[in-house]
């Protein structure tokens, strides 16, 4: 409050200034907060129902091809729809459907003909992946971007890249005798089963991908004998195939130098050499020991002494071989029947092909980590053949990858290696290797009483040969390594046991039918997923939004702090954030700037006008908005402001209750009005008044008093009053009023009072309320006179 007082000769004028406030209001922000400890949102849109499973064999998943590579932060994949009852048409893709981009292969590999040979020097893009939700499809155009920002990851078609429909459930019930699968991986799609449950699985039954992951090695139509050592080779007579792994499969390993021979490509086991050699098992999870491609020699088997007679048992120091990945394929091709505990392998007196070490190496283990990259196991190796019954290897597990707030129920999840393949006919070639067990992925809020195999599939065996050649031996097949299993959210039982090594049925190795197969390694379990590539497009968007204050003044600017939070499970991209004032601010004058936490952020940091902008925000993310204007001078009543923040198209809200906040005060004015008051001598030619104060008077004669009142702001002042009450010996003779940018009021001035009432006036530059009071001073008047206005 300013005052002012002012002296004028004989007058005492007393000028008082004014300040008006109106009532407050307690202030109301309207946003609701609520966090749990789930894995995601339960029963919101994006999920179709209850799933229940009541038939063996049942297939959800549908499967497409990526058409073009894509770098990492693509917001768009073409896909190509590979037909059949499996195949994913993309234009039938709807806002919010999950999809998994997964890249089967890719892998760098040594192509030396040396041990060496399958080493992988640079993994690639291989088993990269991440689950996305979409926004639109057109045609096959798959559009990701937003809700969840781009690809994580590059991926290269080259590399075998497929993308999977991952069905989204309320809830699933697999029945006791019924079961989930997925096609087999092809070479182009399959393998995979993954489903997103929002709320319960329970699983009594089976989901069982044995057998459908990366393929075995076939033995070759025909090949020729004669001591043969390549660890890979272009020709098919010198070996059989390699198990398909992350490096390849056929064609593919043709670019390494062939697909055949005993080196093992990868997680693919090698194929058995010539002459009737036994593929070697495929891997997949790492036991943590050291691999060499001599898997697992098991101290339990008949004639378990003639271990120490093998060269890789000298190789490992005099011990029993432990590595890890694939078993080894069994010896090759022997005639006579002497004493396998007495005379070991690589020796003449075995007769035909002296009985040598040129199985196929075991496949090599790789390391999985399911907050980036994820296999299917490795295929065994063929068994060498040139009597057309040779055995082909093993096809390994698939991949299991359920999302669930709960699995429980007392079924199995099972992704086994296939053994290898018998001998056939006359049962006078090579055996296939194991298929290596699979991997499966559980990530759920609770886990309890289910079981899940990932096992490696049993090496195949020499059955008994016809005779008249019922005396030759020829090589088992190794057993498959164990596979990979991760979970989180309470305890499952986990076999990843590594597959035993085939046997002979020929009697020349009755002391000893392991001749030369070795087990597989086990797998690996982690029981401690951190995170995973995931954005379902489900989130928890909330926002604030305050001014912290409950009263608003107009004429001066208000500042509204609005905060929007990503409460998870997902990273948004692309949230819409507005907050449009209502009218009675002045809109030249919005601004507003944007921060956001680490790792989210604003898609602008600042702008005018009213809050129209989008947010990436990480799980847990926050951006803060700093949005100010200027509210009308002349604003009367309740000021409200909304702030809204949304999903974009293809996201869904885990909780639409707490995207919008109101935020609601009482525009209170506040003027600072400043009042002054002088006597004049009217100035008739002019109209006007001199400019200098008038300090003595002449009883019997008018005097004129001029009022003026200015309004500092910053509000419109509204319904004030002027009060003037001239002393007794002077008597009204009329009062007049004009303003600028003001409104008079009512004049009730009557007798000596003057009195003006509901009188307005704005808080703009050069505003003015004038009154011209005219008094007639009494004749007998003397002395000094005084008069107060306020």
């Amino acid at each position: 409050m300013q005052i002012r007082n002012l002296v004028i000769g004989v007058l005492v004028l007393v000028a008082a200034g004014v300040c008006l406030m109106g009532a407050t209001s307690s202030n109301a922000a309207g946003s609701r907060f609520q966090t749990s400890p789930t894995v995601r949102a339960q029963g919101v849109s994006g999920y179709k129902g209850d799933l229940v499973v009541t038939v063996p064999g049942t297939v959800v998943n549908h499967y497409a091809t990526l058409a073009v590579s894509a770098p990492a932060g693509s917001s768009r994949i073409l896909v190509t729809y590979p037909g059949g009852e499996h195949g994913l048409r993309a234009d039938l893709l709807s806002a919010g459907d999950l999809i998994m981009i997964v890249q089967m292969a890719g892998a760098r590999i040594d192509s030396s003909n040396t041990p060496d040979f399958g080493r992988v020097s640079n993994l690639g893009g291989a088993g990269r992946y991440e689950l996305v939700a979409i926004s639109r499809a057109d045609g096959g155009l798959i559009t990701i971007n937003p809700p969840c920002g781009g690809l994580i990851n590059d991926y290269d078609i080259n590399g075998l890249v497929q993308i999977v429909k991952v069905p989204r459930y309320n809830s699933l019930t697999v029945n006791a005798g019924a079961s989930l699968t997925a096609p087999p991986w092809n070479g182009s799609f399959g393998g995979i089963l993954a489903l997103d449950v929002s709320g319960s699985a329970v699983i009594n039954g089976e989901v069982n991908l044995s057998g459908r992951g990366f393929r075995g090695g076939l033995a070759p139509q025909q090949g020729q004998p004669g001591g043969r050592t390549e660890y890979v080779t272009g020709t098919p007579d010198y070996g059989a195939e390699k198990g398909e792994g992350i490096a390849g499969y056929q064609q593919g390993y043709d670019q390494f130098g062939g697909r055949y021979g005993r080196g093992a490509a990868a997680n693919g086991g090698g194929g058995g050499t010539a002459h009737n050699a036994g593929g070697g098992g495929g891997a997949n999870g790492d036991s943590g020991s050291v691999w060499n491609g001599q898997g697992v020699m098991n101290n339990q088997v008949i004639g378990a002494s003639s271990w120490t007679l093998d060269p890789g048992y000298a190789a490992n120091g005099g011990r029993l071989t432990s590595s890890s990945g694939g078993g080894r394929g069994g010896y090759s091709y022997a005639l006579n029947s002497i004493d396998p505990q007495s005379n070991g392998p690589d020796n003449t007196a075995w007769g035909g092909d002296s009985r040598r070490t040129v199985g196929g190496l075991g496949g090599r283990p790789l390391e999985q980590d399911p907050s980036s990259r994820l296999f299917l196991g490795g295929g065994g190796g063929g068994g060498h053949q040139n009597d057309l019954s040779g055995g082909f290897g093993g096809n390994a597990g698939g991949m299991i990858y359920l999302l669930a707030q709960s699995v429980s129920g007392v079924g199995q999840l099972v992704s086994n290696g296939n053994p290898g393949q018998n001998t056939r006919n006359q049962n006078r070639d090579g055996a296939g290797g194991g298929g290596a067990g699979g991997t499966i992925v559980v990530y759920a809020g609770s886990v309890n009483g289910i079981s899940a195999q990932a096992r490696g599939g049993k090496g195949g065996d020499q059955l008994t040969p016809i005779t008249p050649n019922s005396s030759e031996s020829q090589g088992p097949g190794g057993g498959g390594g164990g596979g990979y299993v991760a979970f989180r959210g309470g305890t499952i039982t986990v076999d990843v046991s590594g597959g035993a090594g085939g046997t002979t049925g020929s009697p020349s190795l009755k002391m000893f039918p392991a001749n030369g197969a070795t087990d597989g390694a086990s797998g690996k379990v982690l029981s401690s997923i951190g995170s995973i590539p995931y954005c379902s497009g489900i989130s928890d968007l909330a926002i604030t939004n305050t001014n912290n204050a409950s009263s608003v003044i107009p004429g001066r600017t208000v500042t509204y702090t609005i905060a929007v939070s990503n409460k998870g499970p997902s990273v948004i991209y692309g949230a819409d954030v507005t907050s449009i004032l209502p009218t009675g601010f002045v809109p030249a004058s919005k601004r507003w700037t944007c921060n956001a936490s680490t790792g989210s952020t604003c898609t602008s940091g600042q702008g005018n006008g009213d809050l129209v902008t989008k947010v990436n925000l990480q799980n847990g993310g926050v951006a803060t908005f700093t949005f100010s204007a200027l509210l009308d001078p002349a604003y009367v009543g309740t000021v409200s402001t909304v702030a809204r923040a949304a999903v974009p198209a293809g996201g869904f809200d885990g909780d639409a209750l707490n995207n919008e906040s109101r935020d609601e005060d009482q525009a209170t004015p506040w003027a600072d009005l400043e009042l002054s008051m002088r006597s004049v001598t009217a100035l008739s030619t002019s109209g006007g008044f001199s400019s200098q104060a008038n300090s003595k008077f002449v009883p019997g004669t008018n005097v004129t008093f001029l009022i003026e009142v200015t309004n500092q702001g910053p509000s419109v002042a509204n319904g004030f009053g002027i009060s003037n009450q001239l002393p007794g010996n002077i008597s009204l003779v009329s009062v007049g009023c004009t303003g600028v940018d003001a409104s008079c009021g009512l004049n009730s001035s009557v007798g000596n009072l003057v009195q003006f009432t509901g009188m307005s006036l704005g808080a703009s530059s050069g505003n003015l309320i004038r009154l011209i009071v005219v008094g007639f001073i009494n004749p007998a008047a003397v002395g000094a006179l005084s008069t107060t206005a306020s």
